[in-house]
């Protein structure tokens, strides 16, 4: 009872730093920017998400270095170029092939195109989404519970708790929430296997901006402006409905193998080398 309460604190406490460091930047940083230089619209978001990733990155390697004394090996910038480009390959690609089937099955056709410099906008916004979630999720809490539970508990804590945070998106459905916890796993099993954050932020970041580059809805989200604008056409089983193609059993399908493909590669890669350091 005692270390589960320990864990918790550790959890919490981390939460709440990561959190009350990404409102207070908002706040401050958008005072700034609006009022004292005059920045408005999309510029002014654009500077501040940037500026805000930077800042909660930074505000992550501290909070860790100090609460743990140690090296903050999951942000070492040594590993950021592979994993970024690796991420980024995989996230977009997977989505790509998604629509690619949806498009061979009559499901996605495109209707028009928006101005390219909505593809900027988007990706500096996914960008500072992905950083928040998996600093969260993997970050605080995964990395914690692999650490004191072991990597199948936090596997299976993360994705409920991930999952559950999808409950209130627009257009909810069953289908998408079995999708977030498979994505759950999935950035989860990409931690562990390289022992450091960047993976599973392209990941998410490139997952989640392709998606608006396709013009579909993003987990029930559709008010962005996206580069395609695209028409989906179907049964909800196969399009994914008003959630969007995270909800299709396409997606789901796809899902389920690459969390397949990375427990395979976990598992073998755990019996060839030493533990990764916490």
């Amino acid at each position: 009872m005692k270390k589960a309460g320990f864990i918790l604190l550790r959890i919490v406490g981390g939460c709440i730093w990561i959190l009350g460091a990404a409102l207070l930047i908002k706040f401050f940083v958008g005072y700034i920017l609006q009022h004292v230089l005059g920045f408005e619209g999309i510029t002014e978001k654009t500077i501040k998400a940037v500026f805000t990733t930077i800042t909660l990155l930074g505000a992550y390697y501290y909070f860790v270095r100090k609460t743990e004394k140690r090296n903050v090996d999951e942000l070492d910038l040594s590993f950021f170029s592979k994993a970024f480009i690796t991420g980024g390959l995989i996230g977009f690609g997977s989505i790509s092939l998604i629509i690619g089937l949806l498009w061979g099955l009559g499901a996605y056709s495109i209707q028009d195109f928006y101005s390219i410099s909505v593809l900027g906008t988007s990706l500096v916004f996914f960008m500072l989404l992905s950083v928040i979630e998996e600093l969260l999720f993997r970050g605080i809490l995964y990395r914690i519970l692999e650490t004191e539970l072991g990597i199948w508990w936090a596997l299976g804590i993360t994705s409920i708790l991930f999952m559950a945070a999808h409950i209130f998106n627009a257009n909810t459905s069953l289908p998408g929430l079995l999708s977030a916890a498979l994505g759950s796993l999935i950035f989860g099993l990409m931690y562990s296997t390289t022992g450091r954050l960047w993976l599973p932020i392209s990941f998410h970041l490139f997952w989640n901006f392709s998606q608006n580059f396709y013009g579909v809805a993003i987990s029930g989200n559709d008010k962005l402006t996206p580069f395609i604008k695209s028409n989906l056409v179907g049964p909800a089983w196969l399009t994914g409905g008003d959630f969007g193609p995270e909800a299709s059993l396409i997606t789901i399908v796809v899902c389920l193998i690459w969390v397949l493909l990375l427990v395979r590669y976990y598992v073998k890669r755990s019996r060839l080398l030493p533990p990764l350091p916490n």
